[in-house]
């Protein structure tokens, strides 16, 4: 393989998964993150508890970054629920 040629990405024969759902849960030794597409579950990963800490500050890290970068705010959960609680409460007078 020359300088120039890239070596291919150990990525790419690994399963990949897309999420827009989570769950989490722990044992006495680990923790589980289980990952959902629409309400379908689509995998597992157990996670040691120093890798999950440093999952998830690596997570938040990321999306702060992706924050300020695009001059945004990426909403969480209460935040969608209490936009929704708003929309459906000024919609329940006008039916």
């Amino acid at each position: 393989m020359s300088e120039t040629e890239s070596k291919p990405s150990p990525f790419l024969d690994k399963p990949r998964f897309y999420a827009n759902g989570f769950n989490v849960n722990n044992t006495l030794v680990d923790f589980q993150l289980y990952l959902y597409e629409n309400g379908i579950a689509v995998g597992t990963v157990n996670l040691s508890p120093i890798t999950a800490k440093n999952v998830a500050k690596s997570l938040l890290d990321l999306v702060d970054r992706y924050e300020k970068g695009l001059d945004t705010k990426v909403e969480d959960f209460n935040d969608m629920w209490e936009r929704m609680e708003k929309l459906l409460k000024n919609n329940e007078g006008g039916s």
